[in-house]
């Protein structure tokens, strides 16, 4: 069933690229969840495919550099016999996620290849977590940390909106930029990503270069 499926999605992106025409690119991408206090940057790339002159079909990869956070917290003895009953050790943790959305777009006031054009979008997006912690040096053998694991994942979905403008570069290209806001959902969440890392309510900007082919 695997096989089959990386099958038909092979032959779709075969489709898409035997089309006349179609544009790729890439740039800078901005994420934030609100009341989080993590701030997202991180790059982007994406692939564009038009239906009309003003409709299109896109696909973008998004992937957000490392958070690091330095702090300490206290790990328990085992035994009521051992003392301390608490040490405080130093602790590193480290998050950063991979997205891929993608939907419709709609141009404005000019077609997707011509001119100064504002857009509007509906988009899908899958979202993996990744965080990792470690800790300085204390006796595992006496002490437990209150967070058994090192590393794990999350998996989350994201659906939304959003606005942006294209201006059609003089020779070939575009250069867009897109505001918008979207509603996510953790399917599994191990890395505890919702509520810290990410909220239900985010919001994400991306300027990019567009390269067109005909």
């Amino acid at each position: 069933m695997k096989k089959f499926n990386l099958i038909v999605l092979i032959v779709i992106c075969f489709q898409f690229i035997g089309q006349t025409q179609y544009s790729a690119g890439g740039g800078y991408t901005y994420y934030k969840s609100l009341n989080s206090p993590i701030t997202w940057q991180g790059i982007q790339a994406f692939v564009e495919f038009p239906r009309t002159e003003s409709n299109t079909f896109f696909l973008r990869a998004s992937y957000m550099f490392p958070k690091r956070l330095n702090d300490s917290i206290n790990v328990t003895a085992f035994a009521f016999t051992t003392s301390p009953q608490q040490l405080e050790v130093d602790r590193l943790r480290k998050s950063s996620f991979f997205s891929i959305d993608g939907g419709n777009r709609t141009y404005f006031m000019n077609s997707y290849d011509a001119g100064i054009a504002p857009y509007f979008s509906s988009h899908a997006r899958g979202i993996v977590g990744t965080y990792s912690q470690s800790y300085g040096d204390y006796d595992e053998t006496k002490y437990q940390a209150p967070n058994d694991f090192s590393k794990a994942t999350s998996l989350l979905i994201g659906m939304g909106l959003n606005l942006g403008i294209k201006y059609q570069l003089p020779y070939r290209g575009a250069l867009t930029f897109d505001i918008g806001a979207e509603y996510v959902l953790a399917l599994y969440d191990a890395a505890q990503f919702m509520g810290n890392e990410l909220t239900p309510i985010s919001f994400f900007a991306n300027l990019s270069y567009r390269f067109d082919w005909y």
